[in-house]
């Protein structure tokens, strides 16, 4: 039986979850509260059952998650954009090319967006949350981002910017005259999404499908999972095949979590469901070499901890405060 992105990405999220909470200082899932008993009316006669439809999610993480594709083949949550550097990230987690090319993307649009508005863009005009998604059907990365400026202010902004207006299924597009890659989408509640040039046609449709259609499991799921977490500030999850340089065959899904610890330190689990032969990875990824890594990430790669949580492959390292600038970006 073939399982779709959505269907895929969902089971994966499940089952990767299932092993982090396993895993070695992993914490336990919060447990569900007890249903409460159907209200009373004075009278004896039971009150109307609670609307049953979720609503309207009001904080950052729930405004922004909704804007997951019910289709996403991959999907980033990330607190902290301007701050790691995406290639020592994926180099230290043994994360694969296709799950790093996210990270990279978002980069990507970040410096892209700053040299369009100027410096500081970023923090002038939105809030710090990004989310990045893989749609299906589109050739590059999706990314939306939730403005904290009026957005009468962005779109004289980009107007100045020599950008062109027009309007698709109801939104205001900006697509840009000169080499910008990027075509902005003014969306509802405040966010801005962020569409490749290169996308066929407008680009809009899986922003409209998020808009329009119920939240999906994994868009629920994530959202529960931040709230929970607050200091979780990055979550990588991507469905495959993944091909991975280190491996011998492909990868099936992937998630990379990061939480502040100890303050300025990082706590990171990378999850990956093989194809293969558990122990053969687990071998692969321990003997990893980082060739082209400076002398004190490959001294935090020696010391991620791998070990084989089921059919997953978990690995794990805590990195204190000292340790962090092997990650940063350079000024």
């Amino acid at each position: 039986m073939t399982v779709g992105p959505c269907r895929g990405l969902a089971l994966a999220l499940a089952l990767l979850s299932a092993a982090c909470d396993a895993s070695p200082g992993g914490e336990a899932p919060a447990q569900s509260p007890a249903t409460p008993a159907s209200p009373v009316n004075p009278d004896g006669a039971p009150e109307a059952a609670p609307d049953p439809s979720p609503p309207a999610p009001t904080d950052t993480t729930g405004r922004l998650l909704a804007w997951i594709d019910p289709d996403a083949r991959a999907v980033l949550y990330l607190k902290t954009p301007d701050e790691l550097d995406s290639e020592a990230l994926a180099t230290l987690f043994a994360v694969p090319s296709g799950a790093e090319r996210i990270l990279r993307q978002v980069d990507s649009a970040d410096e892209g967006f700053e040299m369009l508005l100027g410096d500081d863009a970023l923090a002038r005009w939105f809030e710090p949350p990004v989310l990045a998604m893989w749609p299906v059907v589109a050739q590059g990365t999706y990314l939306v981002r939730l403005l904290k400026q009026p957005e009468e202010d962005l779109e004289a902004a980009l107007r100045e910017a020599d950008m062109e207006l027009r309007e698709v299924e109801g939104l205001k597009l900006y697509i840009p005259r000169g080499v910008y890659p990027w075509k902005l989408v003014l969306l509802d509640d405040h966010a801005v999404g962020f569409i490749p040039i290169r996308e066929i046609g407008s680009g809009v449709g899986p922003l409209t499908a998020a808009r329009d259609l119920p939240p999906s499991e994994v868009e629920t799921n994530l959202t529960t999972a931040l709230r929970q977490d607050p200091d979780t500030f990055l979550e990588l999850l991507v469905h495959g095949p993944l091909v991975h340089m280190a491996l011998p065959e492909p990868l099936v899904s992937v998630r990379l979590s990061l939480r502040a610890w100890q303050t300025r330190g990082i706590d990171g689990v990378i999850a990956l469901q093989p194809t293969g032969d558990p122990d053969a990875v687990v071998n692969a990824l321990r003997a990893r070499e980082g060739a082209f890594a400076t002398d004190q990430l490959r001294a935090l790669m020696d010391k991620v901890a791998f070990s084989i949580e089921g059919p997953i492959i978990l690995g794990r390292l805590q990195i204190p405060a000292a340790d962090r600038s092997a990650l940063e970006r350079e000024p």
